[in-house]
């Protein structure tokens, strides 16, 4: 965990480190941002991908990290998306595919972008309820496409 004017981010290590906007590649024709990308799956009403449910408990996991109150349960929840990223990265089978370790700087980035925007409107807060509630409904089409 590192202080950053004033913020607090998770902390990677340098070689993981950027200084350009991470970019998706969603299909052949355009790049966007994973902060676009995470508001297009939170938005759209399709079935969640793999990669997209993975998404999701990245953002959920980071907000728990940006609202923990004590060291302890920072670090742990900071071990815990660490271990996470470098699973889902081993298990990655062609590069050009997925979520990148800059991916990954991006999101944490754009979580706390979401936090600092609206402190007063508890902007944190409502990002984690919408990721709960959209996993949710992707949980109840799925059961519904089973039946």
């Amino acid at each position: 965990m590192i202080q950053k004017g004033g913020v607090e981010m998770r902390k990677y290590s340098k070689s993981r480190q950027i200084s350009r906007p991470a970019t998706v590649i969603l299909s052949p024709g355009g790049n966007q941002t994973i902060g676009d990308r995470v508001r297009k799956i939170l938005s759209d009403n399709s079935p969640l991908s793999s990669d997209d449910w993975f998404l999701l408990t990245q953002v959920h996991l980071i907000c728990l990290f940006r609202r923990a109150r004590s060291e302890s349960r920072k670090r742990k929840i900071d071990k815990y998306l660490s271990r996470r990223e470098e699973k889902y990265l081993s298990q990655k089978k062609d590069p050009q595919i997925g979520l990148t370790p800059q991916d990954f700087i991006g999101l944490n980035q754009w979580v706390v972008n979401q936090d600092l925007a609206d402190k007063q409107h508890n902007k944190l807060e409502a990002l984690i309820k919408r990721v709960k509630q959209r996993k949710r409904q992707a949980k109840r089409e799925a059961k519904r496409a089973k039946k």
